[in-house]
């Protein structure tokens, strides 16, 4: 994973180091025979360098001159730091730009189930209906703001690290490398860290959330089989263990360029492995919501069966026993996949005589009371609302 950002990644060195360089010489800080030295270097020896080796290194060892110079004018966490800064300007904007489609995809499938009801599972018990729409919607803005935290996270790479008290050569290192010219930096590498971090977070919060979901479509779709050929389960807790580590990472204050770059290329390493991970999960989970495959079954909520459990108090059975006839019509209707509204008058016989046909008549109308079906307009309005406030912002542009 690591050699397929290999060649991307020395592209951004070496288009950041002539860059450096143009403005190092623009103000007259280094001559023309140490720039095209420099530039020998990166267009004829920087690609055979192997994908673990630091380039740093190497920039130290085959332009020396350049290097002097540069680190003179510039402190190493300046030169690292929009290095660095630059390298997450290659790796973003794909990421945004799949989230973008795959939280339009999801917000699709969610007005093609706009009635369909959805079962909210909870210790393995049903615990209430929803509208399938809806939790979807909760899937599409856990997407939207994961999008909306990497696309700050690349605007912070947008800005400038400032060299050592040379405004003039910031300004020239700013246009010759389309950034804008920041603040000092009191706290050197806070806002590198930090970054890293935020990159960990943001996936964090979105891998939690499609676990969530998972877990709970499991009870609304058919088999959900994986076209990776690796279950969801196990690539989500592998990915949510990359940010962990992610989370930990950190470049230290006392060390320098090249020590700094071992730990941004473990850093690589990880992104690139979690990015691949999310993307197979997204794919996996999206691909699944299909309206031929929910179950056609949809089954009473727990609390449908707690009510059942007050009418018979209210006719004076005793409460264990209330409680008893309760459960055994939950595990009728559970065995048998059936609503309560299709139970007749001779199977609830069967369950319990103390049930009467008045009873079932009157716990089947409680049920369709319930039916997620019954619900308020207004609740449909809200999700409409809803979709389309979303629609519109992850159709935002970085």
């Amino acid at each position: 994973m690591a050699e397929s950002f290999h060649a991307p990644k020395v592209s951004c060195f070496r288009d950041y180091h002539t860059a450096v360089a143009a403005s190092l010489q623009a103000e007259r800080l280094i001559d023309s025979d140490t720039a095209d030295s420099l530039r020998d270097f990166l267009r004829q020896q920087l690609f055979q360098c192997d994908p673990s080796q630091s380039l740093f290194e190497r920039l130290i060892t085959d332009a020396p001159g350049f290097s002097i110079a540069a680190r003179s004018y510039c402190s190493d966490h300046a030169l690292f730091s929009n290095y660095f800064k630059g390298l997450l300007r290659l790796w973003l904007p794909p990421v945004i730009e799949q989230l973008r489609i795959c939280g339009e995809d999801v917000l699709d499938r969610s007005q093609l189930m706009f009635n369909r009801p959805f079962q909210l599972v909870r210790n393995q018990q049903l615990e209430a209906q929803s509208l399938f729409s809806g939790v979807l919607l909760l899937f599409a803005e856990s997407i939207i703001e994961c999008r909306q935290r990497l696309q700050k996270t690349y605007k912070e790479s947008t800005c400038l690290t400032l060299s050592l008290d040379q405004p003039s050569l910031d300004k020239a290192w700013s246009q010759e490398l389309g950034l804008t010219v920041g603040e000092p930096s009191h706290l050197p590498l806070l806002a590198e860290n930090r970054m890293i971090h935020d990159l960990a977070h943001s996936f964090e919060s979105l891998l939690d959330c499609t676990r969530l979901i998972f877990d709970q479509l499991r009870h609304n779709i058919q088999p959900i089989d994986s076209q990776r050929g690796r279950p969801i389960p196990v690539m989500l807790s592998e990915a949510i263990s990359i940010c962990h580590t992610l989370r930990t990472m950190e470049f230290a204050w006392q060390d320098s360029l090249i020590p700094w770059e071992h730990v941004l290329l473990s850093v690589e390493d990880y992104w690139c492995k979690l990015v691949q991970l999310t993307t197979n999960i997204l794919a996996d989970l999206t691909s699944a919501v299909k309206t031929k495959s929910i179950q056609s079954s949809f089954l009473p909520p727990r609390s449908m069966f707690d009510r059942a459990t007050t009418c018979l108090l209210k006719r004076g059975v005793k409460p264990e026993e209330a409680s008893k006839i309760a459960d055994e019509l939950a595990k009728y209707c559970h065995v048998n996949k059936i609503g309560i509204e299709d139970i007749t008058p001779v199977e609830i016989g069967r369950i319990s005589p103390k049930v009467s046909p008045r009873l079932l008549h009157e716990l089947q109308e409680i049920a369709k009371d319930m039916s997620v079906n019954q619900r308020k307009a207004s609740e449909k309005e809200l999700i409409l609302t809803r979709t389309m406030a979303l629609t519109q912002n992850i159709r935002q542009e970085i």
